[in-house]
């Protein structure tokens, strides 16, 4: 709460109002103090109520701009193995990554937890290396477009 404060008049039915000034003597407080001490934490559950709504807005936004992004990737690219694109992509979105600040690292982290699931041969994970990174290069330069 801010130092600035504003005063507003309430009507209560008469057992609250005893309510509060008794309750309030006995918490050590002004009946106004208790008053926005409870309040607040009403203000505060709301708080992230709106902040949890609009954190949920951008994810689906971002979310939204990385299947375009993959949309666009391979309809340019028409290689057989796109679907690990979209494993990758699924897997950025799940792990809240940035796609712009991507690497190789993150390429070589998929790639790992994606064997271990899998019997893939070195030559596909290859493969599938060569063309993340070009999927890598092709978000970049859309970054870099907008």
């Amino acid at each position: 709460m801010g130092s600035e404060t504003k005063k507003i008049c309430i009507e209560l039915p008469d057992h609250l109002v005893d309510f509060v000034e008794t309750f309030s003597r006995l918490v050590a407080m002004t009946p106004n103090q208790l008053l926005a001490h409870i309040l607040k934490y009403y203000y505060d559950a709301f708080k992230v109520g709106r902040d949890s709504a609009i954190l949920e807005q951008l994810e689906e936004r971002v979310k939204k701009q990385v299947e375009k992004l993959l949309d666009e990737f391979t309809r340019n690219y028409r290689g057989h193995e796109t679907h690990i694109v979209k494993k990758f992509t699924k897997w950025v979105i799940d792990n809240a990554k940035k796609l712009g600040e991507l690497g190789e690292n993150d390429i070589e982290e998929f790639l790992r937890l994606y064997s271990m699931e899998r019997s893939i041969s070195s030559s596909s994970v290859s493969k599938y290396r060569r063309l993340l990174k070009k999927f890598l290069e092709y978000a970049k330069e859309s970054c870099e477009r907008v």
